[in-house]
């Protein structure tokens, strides 16, 4: 008898830790991703698809959940709370992830400048891109889980006068979000440059505190800045942010290997669609500004050429400014064919 209950306890035991095992195995996992942009902004839209396709891949093991328009966390604050663990994952602007690794203000060196969305896939995606994933990884504590999203290219509208070449900026007074390169350039190019928050930027635009601003074409279409007096474009791709996808440390070691792939697989099919719809989105925002009177001009490449080699002039100081390294300033002038 004892036996027999002793056995029959050993065998309860025995299908007790194999269903522990197996709930261990198949419990869920909690993916909140914190965004700042609203609901139809092209990089929620695309972040809510990979969600989408990670929770139906994994049978729901792991249970994401999309927060836009900042309900969350700001994307300024997104790094410390996925660092903290107060998030599982964010994708928030290399611009806003320069305090951490100054590399990533690489996209408004004077370099950069007026260069395709194709050109900077080519060097985000190679080995300089992939060493700073590691920096920022290694600094911040965080997995970067793939490739790169786009910012829509920066360009300038202007309400007065329509630019078409560089000497076009002088003496024009153009509002800029903020960032000591943006400013720099804007002054070689003989502008003047004011730091001006958008919630203010249309009454401005009305007032004449300033004729034009740097901002991309899906911001002007979305604030229908047509109406507070814009009325020509000069799509010179000023600059071409990223937004770099990144989960928290404790999040990413908790998963198992097959959810890992999961994720990683998942992130890396969305991006070339993702990247594929904001030039789309861009063609569509152009035809949208036309449709409501605004003039757009796109320079030349040899315009483009002759404004970037007036930027350079102010390449090293613009450098320091950023607090980037002269050597890496050097490879990303190589990666691009460039000398220095």
């Amino acid at each position: 008898m004892k036996t027999t209950t002793g056995g029959g306890f050993a065998v309860l035991a025995l299908l007790g830790g194999l269903l522990s095992a197996s709930t261990a195995i198949a419990q869920d996992h909690t993916m909140r991703i914190s965004l700042d942009t609203g609901a139809n902004s092209s990089r929620v839209i695309w972040v809510q698809k990979f969600a989408d396709a990670v929770e139906s891949r994994s049978n729901g093991r792991i249970d994401t959940q999309v927060f836009h328009s900042g309900q969350l966390f700001r994307d300024v604050d997104v790094p410390k709370a996925i660092r903290q663990g107060n998030v599982q994952m964010g994708v928030p602007g290399s611009w806003q992830l320069g305090g951490f690794d100054p590399r990533m203000n690489m996209f408004q060196l004077p370099v950069m400048y007026g260069r395709s969305a194709d050109v900077v896939h080519e060097l985000v995606d190679g080995p300089l891109g992939q060493n700073l994933a590691k920096s920022i990884g290694e600094r911040l504590g965080v997995e970067v889980i793939g490739n790169w999203l786009d910012l829509d290219a920066g360009s300038v509208f202007t309400t007065t006068k329509k630019i078409e070449t560089h000497g076009d900026f002088s003496g024009l007074t153009i509002r800029f979000p903020g960032g000591a390169a943006i400013e720099e350039k804007l002054k070689v190019l003989g502008a003047v440059p004011v730091r001006v928050p958008f919630p203010d930027v249309p009454m401005g635009l009305q007032r004449g505190n300033f004729q034009g601003l740097v901002s991309t074409a899906n911001t002007v279409v979305s604030a229908k800045l047509w109406e507070s007096g814009i009325k020509y474009g000069y799509l010179e791709a000023n600059s071409r942010d990223q937004f770099i996808p990144m989960v928290s440390k404790d999040f990413w070691s908790g998963l198992p290997d097959d959810l890992k792939q999961i994720v990683t697989e998942e992130w890396s099919k969305m991006i070339p669609l993702a990247r594929e719809d904001v030039l789309l989105q861009a063609g569509k925002d152009a035809e949208t500004l036309k449709q409501n009177g605004v003039e757009l001009v796109e320079p030349s490449e040899s315009e483009i050429a002759a404004t970037r080699e007036i930027l350079m002039q102010k390449q090293e100081e613009i450098t320091k400014t950023l607090g980037i390294e002269a050597d890496f300033v050097k490879s990303v002038s190589a990666a691009l064919g460039e000398s220095q």
